[in-house]
């Protein structure tokens, strides 16, 4: 645990998805780049849990902009260790001005381009969204999406 506290946890089970995904996501409030966002590899590193997920991940690719809600962010796809070996780790950040939510995902030998598209999705959904805008402290403020 660090400064942050703790947020939430899902599984998705291989029999339901193709192969186990664990997504962990929390809100880190005055954490973000307040004038640029979560919009370039570096800030998504700065924020990430990534480090939580692995001591050593290394990225598998450029990062690339998604929407989440109203706010939009940047995703990128990591190995868990260095080479070709080891589960693979998705990295989200998204924010609302000074506010982000960053999420962490493990997943095993799958295709990263097929299991990125579904968490962003899940994290689109209106329960995921709204538990957001309430952990940001935006639930009594208009926010369309």
């Amino acid at each position: 645990m660090d400064e942050w506290g703790i947020g939430k946890a899902f599984v998705c089970l291989q029999r339901d998805c193709g192969v186990r995904i664990d997504v962990h996501i929390r809100p880190k409030i005055g954490y973000c780049n307040c004038t640029t966002g979560v919009s370039d590899d570096a800030e998504l590193e700065r924020v990430s849990d990534i480090a939580l997920l692995s001591a050593k991940p290394a990225p598998h690719g450029r990062g690339r902009a998604i929407r989440i809600g109203w706010m939009g962010g940047m995703s990128r796809i990591y190995r868990s260790s260095p080479g070709h070996s080891g589960d693979y780790l998705l990295s989200i950040a998204y924010n609302d001005e000074c506010d982000v939510v960053v999420a962490g995902a493990r997943f095993g030998h799958a295709d990263p381009t097929m299991i990125e598209p579904a968490v962003i999705s899940f994290l689109n959904s209106n329960p995921m969204v709204l538990w957001a805008k309430k952990e940001l402290g935006l639930e009594f403020i208009r926010r369309d999406w």
